[in-house]
């Protein structure tokens, strides 16, 4: 019979110190995992993601209050033992924030006790927005004027305020040795966290011991799901109770928006494009101040298609049309059929290499489109078969409410680019969602 193992012990996963064992930290880590259960009723989003970390009592001098690293929440027995409930959740909520910031990975290269505290004021300031939101009572920081004046700071700036004032210390100049001088700074750190109450955990202790596995792909890969699978499953829930800058932080961290051109461009290359030459440059990257090589090839055939019905509006049309004219003169040595289609064909123009529909008028905002029917995205597919043209491939501007070809019935034996201004997703091909401007 096959023994079953759990999955830590399958990856022998083991903190970076030793575990207090004793019934003190035993008595401890109960205590922090039931203040872990209880944020799970507050604020399910954060304690999802908490209870992917293991509650870890260590009993060393390193740590003598708080941290977290990859998969571990350390503390000291002796630190918890005095700490009722709602403070722990304010404690556990304070790393966490910690991590979703990613505090331990942006603090690397820089003095590690400064670092700390420009993380601790960041993260108390959104802690304590949290808190206000859903008047929780968890903790008991109290946030001054000197915390205050970093508010809508990111913490690299707090860093740099932080780090400038200390250096600017007027008693340094009298110091020579390079140890008490550093030893003061600290000291004056030190004092300046006292006097302005800042809640402080020990990331720095984390960020000495952590420094040789910065840059993990896969503990940030892990991570990253980790956050996904809360911002899906709990993040509606939460929505209104969590910070603005935290969600547009989680979004763009999850979901970054790239210029659609720029992917479309990196499409273009992996499955069109076979030589390039500097010669003349991309004028499309061009226009973006980018310096991108053009398309060098005996003859690129591409298909260009826009949808016209009645339910895509003047503006997206406006904006498709301007697209449009950014990918013609993008390629040299091309051939391009301009398809307008509703439910059927309008119209179909061919332009040969690089060959301006418009002559000098820029933007090409004149071009009649016509239309107005319903969406059928089949007769685009159809005319290329009908036609016989071998392509490169097909791009499609689109709102995406339309009747998708089957692939089983008209094979498509060309890459196939959906430029899709809604949150429709193609059934075949690449799909790019394109925010449209003007509205």
């Amino acid at each position: 019979m096959v023994e079953k193992k759990s999955i830590k012990e399958f990856i022998k996963l083991e903190g970076h110190f030793a575990r207090d064992d004793s019934p003190e930290g035993e008595y401890q880590a109960k205590r922090v995992s039931q203040a872990r259960g209880s944020l799970y009723l507050d604020m399910p989003f954060f304690g999802y993601i908490l209870g992917h970390f293991e509650i870890y009592p260590v009993d060393i001098k390193l740590i003598q209050s708080i941290t977290i690293d990859h998969h571990f929440i350390y503390f000291s027995a002796k630190f918890m033992e005095d700490k009722p409930v709602e403070e722990i959740k304010g404690l556990l909520m304070h790393l966490i924030l910690h991590k979703i910031m990613k505090h331990i990975e942006r603090g690397f290269e820089k003095n590690n006790e400064i670092w700390n505290v420009a993380a601790d004021i960041s993260t108390n300031l959104m802690l304590e927005d949290i808190k206000d939101k859903n008047h929780f009572d968890w903790g008991k920081q109290i946030i001054t004027r000197f915390q205050m004046k970093y508010l809508n700071e990111n913490t690299e700036n707090i860093y740099t305020d932080l780090y400038e004032e200390i250096e600017q210390d007027e008693q340094l100049q009298d110091i020579d040795d390079e140890n008490i001088k550093e030893q003061v700074k600290m000291d004056n750190l030190m004092n300046l966290v006292d006097e302005n109450n800042i809640q402080s955990c020990e990331l720095d202790k984390t960020l000495e011991v952590l420094e040789g596995e910065i840059g993990d792909e896969i503990e940030a890969d892990r991570f990253k799901g980790i956050i996904r699978s809360a911002f899906e499953s709990f993040a509606d829930r939460d929505r209104g109770s969590l910070p603005g800058d935290l969600i547009e932080m989680i979004s763009t961290d999850l979901y970054p928006k790239v210029p659609w051109y720029t992917i479309l461009e990196n499409l273009i290359m992996k499955t069109i494009m076979i030589d390039w030459s500097w010669h003349p440059p991309n004028k499309r990257m061009l226009a973006q101040n980018l310096y991108f090589p053009s398309g060098d090839k005996e003859e690129i055939n591409l298909a260009i298609a826009i949808d016209t019905s009645g339910s895509v509006s003047h503006i997206e049309i406006r904006n498709f049309i301007q697209e449009v004219y950014g990918i013609m003169t993008s390629f040299a040595n091309s051939r391009v059929y301009l398809i307008d289609c509703d439910s059927k064909i309008q119209q179909v123009n061919v332009y040969e290499s690089g060959e301006s529909p418009d002559g000098d008028e820029l933007p090409w905002e004149g071009r009649p489109v016509k239309g107005g029917g319903g969406t059928d995205f089949i007769p685009v597919f159809d005319y290329i078969q009908d036609n016989s043209i071998e392509l490169n491939g097909l791009i499609y501007f689109t709102d995406g409410f339309g009747l998708f070809p089957n692939t089983q019935t008209h094979p498509v034996d060309f890459p196939v680019f959906w430029i899709i201004t809604s949150s429709v997703e193609a059934p075949f091909g690449e799909t790019i969602h394109y925010e449209i401007e003007g509205v």
